[in-house]
């Protein structure tokens, strides 16, 4: 846990400090990361939303190995945004990772999540994976405390591993 807690500040410096895009900021994370704790591998995702023109947002991110973000609509659909993850932090700070783009209407919610909320010993990641997308476009429409404690409610207080979970929604 006092990893995590290390590379999310060190994170936030980073990302304050380059203001780049997602890529570029894993990069430096990498770097940092490499010079520090060479060794143990890690998962992150950057993600930004920054306003359009015609209104919504647009979201940017990039993916050191880390699952990829769960878009849930006001019409009850959800989606996870496949894209390429490119490796973990701790393989190879030159490997590229590229950076990804989705408009997002208003009224839509952003989920990044750990792999903890979606895995169990007893079914496939992918399992998970639909189970998650599947409850948050049941409660899309919800207030975000009531979406993200049926997501974490699935798990009944008995998951596998630790569960992080962000969602962001956007009102214009």
């Amino acid at each position: 846990m006092l990893l995590a807690y290390q590379i999310s500040n060190i994170l936030r410096v980073i990302a304050f400090d380059e203001q780049e895009t997602p890529s570029r900021i894993l990069h430096r994370l990498d770097d940092v990361f490499h010079e520090l704790h060479a060794g143990p591998m890690t998962t992150v995702i950057v993600a930004r939303l920054e306003p359009l023109p015609q209104g919504g947002r647009l979201l940017r991110w990039a993916s050191a190995g880390h699952l990829p973000p769960l878009l849930v609509t006001p019409d009850h659909r959800s989606r996870y945004l496949h894209a390429d993850t490119g490796p973990p932090l701790g393989v190879d700070p030159e490997l590229p990772r590229p950076d990804h783009e989705e408009a997002l209407p208003a009224g839509a919610t952003v989920l990044l999540h750990s792999d903890g909320l979606v895995e169990d010993r007893a079914h496939a990641l992918d399992d998970g994976m639909r189970r998650a997308a599947d409850i948050a476009a049941r409660h899309a429409t919800e207030p975000l405390p009531r979406l993200c404690d049926a997501l974490l409610g699935h798990g009944q207080d008995a998951f596998d591993d630790d569960v992080a979970l962000l969602a962001a929604r956007l009102t214009t």
